[in-house]
């Protein structure tokens, strides 16, 4: 990444993991599951849905202002 600073591992957020049957990722909003070989792809709605399943899929356990620190949802109040 330091001889090319405009990578995807530097410019977006990323995380994945396999599983048994496939595999799971989350690439910005995007949930992608592929189990045998099929794949299912999903935006995540909001910044609370995401926290969540970061936790409940990749056991990652952010609070709410590093989530918001990700830049990913506009901030509402």
């Amino acid at each position: 990444t330091a001889t090319r600073p405009a990578t995807r591992f530097t410019t977006l957020r990323i995380v994945s993991g396999p599983r048994p049957d496939g595999y799971v990722s989350l690439v910005g909003r995007t949930l992608t599951t592929s189990r045998m070989g099929v794949s299912e792809a999903r935006e995540i709605g909001d910044a609370e849905e995401y926290r969540r399943t970061l936790q409940a899929t990749f056991g990652v356990d952010l609070d709410p202002d590093e989530v918001a620190g990700l830049g990913l949802f506009e901030h509402t109040e």
